[in-house]
C-alpha cells in the first residue's frame, strides 16, 4: 500500500487551514503543514487540526516553503506527495480525482487544472499572467499544459527525489520541465477553483517579482536541458548579422583594396567571432549534457533494480 503525504504551505491562513488539514486527511496518510514564519494562530491551528509541522522562524517565501515540505515528506518515506494550499480555494474532497492516475500507473505527475476546470473568481491580470506562463512551460517542456502554476498537484516519490527544485523564488514550471525533459508523464485533470473565503493570497507577494523570477529559473532550466539550442540559435543569428552588416564592405575591399567604414567591419567582425563562440560552448555544454544525462539514466536505472 503506497503511503501518501500532503504538503501544505501556509503564510498567515488560520482562517482556513484547519478545515483543509482535516478535509484532506481523509485522503491521505499524513499531512504536513509547512509555516513560513506566520504571525497569527496558523500553527496553532494546524497543530490542533492533527498536522505534522515544520515552520520557519522568518518568512521565507513559496520557494524555499515548498522545497522544505518535499523534503520532510522524502524524509517520512511518502510514495506519493500530495500538494494543496491552506487558503481552500482548492478543495480537498477533489484529492481523488488527482491520485486516480498515479495509482492506475498513467502518470507520474498529476496537475489540477484551473483553466480545464471551473474558476469561481480570478482576476484578470493574474488570469492573463498564468496563461502566458502556461503556453510558455508548455513550449520549453515540450507538453501541453494549461496550468503550470497550479498549486494542487500529486507526484510520485521517485520523480521528486529526482527534479527537486532548485529556484528559491518558485517551484512550479521548473519542475514541470525537468519532469517532461527526464521522460515522466504529465497529465492533468480539471478541478474546480473557488473564490479565496478570506483575504488575499499571502504565500506570494509581488506579482511582478514573481513573474521576473519565474521566467528566469524557466530559461535557465531550458538552458540546463537544451545548451546547443540556447547558445547555438543565438550565435547562428549573431554570424548572420555580421555576414550581412559587412558583406558590401567585404566585396568593396576585395574589388578595390579599400576598407571603408572601418568602424561597421569592427563591428561585423565581433559578431562574427561572438557567434562562432556562442556555438562552440553550445556544443561543449551540449556533450556535457549528454554525459551527464547517460550518468543520471544509469543511476535511475540502478535505483530501480534495488527497489524492487
Amino acid at each position: 500500500m503506497s503511503k501518501i503525504v500532503a504538503i501544505i504551505p501556509a503564510y498567515n491562513e488560520e482562517k482556513t487551514v484547519g478545515s483543509v488539514i482535516r478535509e484532506t486527511k481523509r485522503y491521505v496518510d499524513k499531512v504536513i503543514v509547512i509555516n513560513d514564519g506566520s504571525t497569527d494562530g496558523t500553527e496553532k491551528i494546524a497543530r490542533k487540526s492533527g498536522a505534522d509541522i515544520y515552520s520557519h522562524p522568518v518568512r521565507m517565501g513559496l520557494g524555499p516553503t515548498i522545497l522544505d515540505g518535499y523534503r520532510e515528506a522524502l524524509r517520512l518515506d511518502a510514495d506519493i506527495i500530495l500538494q494543496i494550499d491552506a487558503d481552500g480555494q482548492y478543495l480537498p474532497k477533489e484529492i481523488p480525482k488527482l491520485l486516480e492516475p498515479i495509482h492506475d500507473n498513467q502518470a507520474d505527475m498529476v496537475l489540477g487544472s484551473r483553466f480545464s476546470g471551473t474558476i469561481e473568481d480570478m482576476p484578470f491580470v493574474k488570469r492573463m499572467g498564468n496563461k502566458t506562463f502556461s503556453k510558455i512551460t508548455g513550449f520549453l517542456s515540450g507538453t501541453r499544459i494549461t496550468d503550470a502554476q497550479t498549486g494542487f498537484r500529486v507526484m510520485r516519490k521517485e520523480l521528486v527525489e529526482n527534479i527537486i527544485p532548485t529556484g528559491r523564488y518558485t517551484y512550479t514550471q521548473e519542475m514541470i520541465i525537468r519532469a517532461s525533459k527526464e521522460g515522466y508523464r504529465i497529465m492533468e485533470v480539471p478541478i474546480y477553483f473557488a473564490k479565496r473565503p478570506h483575504g488575499k493570497s499571502r504565500l506570494i507577494g509581488n506579482v511582478f517579482s514573481y513573474g521576473s523570477n519565474s521566467l528566469s529559473i524557466m530559461i535557465k532550466t531550458f538552458r540546463e536541458y537544451h545548451p546547443m539550442k540556447f547558445f547555438g540559435i543565438p550565435g547562428i543569428i549573431f554570424i548572420i548579422a555580421g555576414v550581412w552588416l559587412g558583406f558590401e564592405i567585404g566585396v568593396v575591399y576585395l574589388s578595390t583594396g579599400v576598407m571603408n567604414r572601418a568602424g561597421t567591419a569592427t563591428f561585423s567582425a565581433l559578431l562574427i567571432i561572438t557567434g562562432v563562440l556562442l556555438i562552440f560552448i553550445g556544443l561543449l555544454a551540449d556533450m556535457t549534457e549528454s554525459k551527464y544525462r547517460q550518468i543520471r539514466e544509469h543511476f535511475r536505472r540502478m535505483d530501480a533494480k534495488l527497489s524492487r
